[in-house]
C-alpha cells in the first residue's frame, strides 16, 4: 500500500529544485541561463578568466538551500523527500566547491 501525499506548499520545492538545475543547464546553441545573467551583469564566469571554478555552479546555492528548507519544513507533501535528498546533495557539493575556492584564494 502506497501513501498518497497531497500537493501543498512543500511541493513548491520541486519547482525550486528544477530552477536550480535549469540555471546551469546547457540548452540549444550552448545557451546557459547562468552564463547569460553573469555576462549581463559583467561578472566573471570562471575564477581565472576561462578556467578554474565555475562560479555559477556555486551561485546555484541560492536554489538548493530553499529547496532543502521547504522540503524539510513540509515533509508530508508530494515530492519533498526526493527534493530534500537531491537538494541536500547538491547543496553539500556546492558548499564544498565554494569552500575549496575560498581556501585556494586565501593561500
Amino acid at each position: 500500500m502506497t501513501i498518497k501525499r497531497p500537493f501543498g506548499t512543500g511541493s513548491f520545492a520541486i519547482v525550486v529544485l528544477t530552477l536550480g538545475f535549469l540555471f546551469n543547464f546547457k540548452f540549444q546553441n550552448d545557451f546557459m541561463l547562468s552564463h547569460y545573467l553573469f555576462k549581463l551583469f559583467n561578472w566573471d564566469i570562471y575564477t581565472n578568466d576561462t578556467e578554474g571554478f565555475h562560479i555559477p555552479f556555486m551561485a546555484a546555492i541560492v536554489f538548493w538551500l530553499p529547496a532543502v528548507i521547504i522540503s524539510k519544513k513540509y515533509p508530508n507533501n508530494f515530492g519533498t523527500s526526493l527534493c530534500y535528498r537531491v537538494g541536500g546533495v547538491m547543496l553539500i557539493l556546492s558548499i564544498v566547491v565554494f569552500a575549496v575556492y575560498l581556501f585556494g584564494t586565501l593561500l
